[in-house]
């Protein structure tokens, strides 16, 4: 009886495999070969407002996130800032009357960012601080002063 059943399974098993393997190599001929670049937005998606004022509009696509970390985005302006739109940022920003701070990030595989700053009178770009050593970030407003913490050890005043 046993040798019946090794007769019939035997032969299912290798007809069944030649079936997958079929499968996968007509899959993987007929499938799209295009690159992705990694700080390319998804083009399929469309920009919803990230910030708007009267003196400028920030959109935002999701551009990717890292492995059980935050996500980051791709941005467009209205009017046209491109040192903003050929970057990719975090999902954090800080609003004063004056201008917009920014979380640029100079890699998705490590934390390495700058704070930069938006002048909404002209429209200007100011790297306040570069290669900070993480993502989390907080500025408060203390007796009139901006102070900026990036939660690793380090303080600064920025306005």
């Amino acid at each position: 009886m046993k040798k019946i059943i090794k007769m019939i399974f035997c032969p299912f098993v290798f007809i069944f495999s030649i079936i997958i393997v079929s499968y996968v190599l007509i899959k993987s001929y007929f499938s799209p070969k295009g690159t992705f670049t990694e700080y390319e937005p998804v083009k399929t998606e469309n920009y919803s407002i990230y910030f708007e004022n009267n003196e400028l509009k920030i959109f935002s696509i999701y551009a990717g996130e890292i492995r059980m970390g935050p996500m980051y985005l791709g941005f467009k302006t209205e009017p046209r800032i491109k040192e903003i739109e050929t970057e990719i940022f975090g999902d954090w920003f800080y609003k004063t009357e004056t201008g917009i701070y920014l979380q640029k990030w100079n890699s998705t595989k490590e934390p390495n960012t700058d704070l930069v700053f938006i002048n909404f009178k002209n429209l200007t770009i100011h790297t306040i601080k570069s290669n900070i050593a993480s993502v989390n970030w907080k500025i408060e407003n203390i007796n009139e002063k901006l102070i900026f913490n990036d939660f690793s050890g380090n303080k600064i005043v920025i306005d």
